[in-house]
């Protein structure tokens, strides 16, 4: 554990649902905020059932999360 240093308020511009397709499935998986500030925070689901990885603002997002990242899609919320 560890003290993120963030401002009070962080101001959501964007927010989109992360979505891994495949093999005739479509699942949400996630969620990802995109902040004013250009940081992002992300919830996105594991292999292990009930278990999240989180990437908070100012990390870098993992290469795959319960698939390899780059077979997921980002639905914008309007």
């Amino acid at each position: 554990m560890g003290n993120l240093d963030l401002p009070e308020e962080l101001d959501v511009v964007r927010i989109e649902i992360v979505r891994w397709q495949g093999d005739g499935l479509i699942v949400d998986s996630g969620i990802r905020l995109h902040f004013a500030d250009g940081r992002t925070f992300s919830a996105v689901a594991l292999d292990v059932p009930g278990a999240l990885l989180l990437t908070m603002p100012g990390e870098v997002a993992p290469a795959s999360w319960q698939f390899p990242a780059v077979e997921y899609s980002f639905v914008t919320i309007e």
